[in-house]
């Protein structure tokens, strides 16, 4: 699960002003994460530019995943 958080708090870092990351450099093992924050509806409209990078928009439970 640290790999799973650490990733979003990471993406949302790099966000754009409109919740978009346009390029995370990933490894393989990242596909897996990538597929569980979709199930779980915190990115969509996902990317994959090549075999090294990902883009993906984060909705709104994404960018307000660690708010309390």
């Amino acid at each position: 699960m640290k790999e799973f958080e650490a990733f979003l708090a990471k993406a949302i870092k790099q966000k754009s002003d409109f919740g978009s990351v346009n390029f995370l450099p990933i490894s393989y093992d990242d596909r897996a994460i990538i597929d569980k924050l979709k199930k779980e509806g915190l990115i969509d409209n996902v990317r994959y530019i090549g075999m090294q990078a990902v883009g993906f928009d984060l909705t709104y439970d994404g960018l307000h995943h660690f708010d309390e």
